[in-house]
């Protein structure tokens, strides 16, 4: 059962139907118990993401298993360099990739580690403002943004499979596929059921709530 709060404006049928669709594809990873709990607020204002500096499309506190949706993921327009998925969509599946990512065992992680990443020198980290690990063949990241990190790397990677984008490298799309999913199928839309009274989840004191009113939405998969 998952529920989100709406802080925008209402969702199109079609947004919704793309919130839903991403999230029943996660159902299928081998880490689905990592998914159970969490929140989705959809915000109003926008945030810039320090990595990117562009908006973020999105972001999540893993410990209060709360993810962020923010207005750029709403608008009409394709994911980066993913343009066959809409924006909605792909940050629902990169952000619920996370915790997936967080689960998964060590040796499991360095198994995609070796999939191009390196570790960076101090100096690199210092003069090149980079993380610890820097990508060796950048070439075999599907996007832009997967170049930051391996954890952005395995989201965004989560995405072109989810998109079936011809982009994705051959090597990481057999290692999600196997060790990360236990079948790829086509799934039917869950139920939506709407409820009028609402209480707001506990949050870290640093996130703050907007006093006005929200709309509550569970989704119960079939």
């Amino acid at each position: 059962n998952l529920v989100f709060y709406n802080f925008n404006d209402n969702l199109s049928e079609e947004q919704h139907n793309s919130l839903i669709k991403g999230i029943s594809f996660l159902e299928n990873s081998t880490e689905i118990s990592s998914l159970k709990g969490i929140t989705i607020l959809i915000r109003k204002t926008e945030r810039i993401n320090s990595n990117s500096q562009q908006p973020f499309y999105g972001n999540n506190y893993e410990d209060s298993k709360v993810i962020n949706i923010y207005p750029r993921a709403l608008k009409n327009e394709g994911y980066r360099e993913i343009p066959e998925i809409s924006g909605l969509e792909a940050t629902v599946v990169h952000e619920f990739s996370h915790p997936i990512y967080t689960k998964m065992e060590q040796k499991l992680r360095q198994e995609w580690s070796n999939f191009g990443w390196e570790t960076a020198t101090e100096e690199e980290q210092k003069n090149e403002n980079i993380w610890a690990i820097k990508p060796k063949e950048s070439n075999k990241c599907i996007t832009k943004y997967a170049q930051f990190a391996p954890d952005e790397d395995f989201c965004e990677s989560i995405v072109g499979l989810y998109a079936k984008s011809l982009k994705l490298n051959s090597e990481k799309k057999i290692f999600l596929e196997s060790k990360i999913f236990n079948e790829i199928e086509n799934l039917s839309l869950a139920q939506i059921t709407k409820k009028e009274k609402i209480e707001l989840p506990k949050l870290p004191e640093n996130i703050k709530y907007h006093k006005k009113e929200v709309s509550k939405v569970s989704i119960i998969k079939k």
